[in-house]
């Protein structure tokens, strides 16, 4: 998707090869485009995805344990795939809803759900940004990370107002899913410690003079 191809080209930039994604956007704004829902495979496929080991008491994640009936064939066994990350298999999670993860069996193409051991006792599917804030308030605590105090302080903050140090740590730790995009080239240097001053208004241009009275000496002759 994001290679040149010489079959794909612009009639506006003939010497330029496009990629795929360049020219499905240039189509896309002349031709609408038909919102189809995803399968379940598909939206699976499209979440984050990290390399995990199956061990036998299910598959670790973020200090939380994760099991199901159906990773009985996998446990303590290596999935053969090789690179990136060899003996280990890929691992899908949602971090809008870290109350289960999907394991993706590379041989038969499907994936293996499997729930958060504690997840029937949370009052509602967290985020892994609220996971992430429950790690830090017990590790500012002194107070051992297990599946049972990351469930009671993920409740709390899902039922409590936050202290103000959990609000600032809350949006320090913030992270957009969706990367900012690149900086204007075009745009000028400025020093991040002074501020940006805003630019000059143009100065207006005089008027050209006038030829009218020249236009008139010319139809009289």
């Amino acid at each position: 998707m994001h290679r040149p191809h010489d079959g794909l080209r612009h009639p506006a930039l003939p010497k330029r090869t496009l990629t795929p994604g360049e020219m499905y956007s240039v189509l896309s704004g002349v031709t609408p485009s038909v919102p189809m829902p995803l399968a379940r495979e598909q939206f699976i496929g499209l979440l984050p995805r990290e390399f995990r080991a199956v061990n036998a008491d299910g598959i670790t994640m973020d200090q939380m344990r994760f099991d199901s009936p159906a990773l009985h064939p996998y446990r303590r066994r290596p999935s053969g795939r090789g690179e990136p990350r060899p003996d280990l298999w890929q691992v899908h999670a949602d971090p809008y809803r870290m109350n289960c993860i999907w394991l993706y069996d590379h041989e038969k193409r499907e994936y293996i759900q499997a729930d958060w051991t504690m997840a029937k006792q949370a009052v509602m599917p967290f985020s892994r940004e609220t996971l992430a804030l429950a790690r830090r308030v017990l590790r500012s605590r002194g107070e051992t990370i297990s599946g049972q105090s990351i469930l009671r302080e993920a409740n709390r903050i899902m039922t409590e107002p936050l202290t103000a140090a959990e609000k600032r740590a809350r949006r320090r730790q913030a992270t957009p899913l969706v990367p900012p995009s690149d900086p204007d080239p075009d745009a000028p240097m400025v020093d991040a410690g002074e501020p940006v001053q805003p630019p000059s208004s143009p100065r207006p241009s005089k008027p050209a003079p006038s030829t009218a009275h020249l236009m008139g000496h010319f139809d009289e002759e």
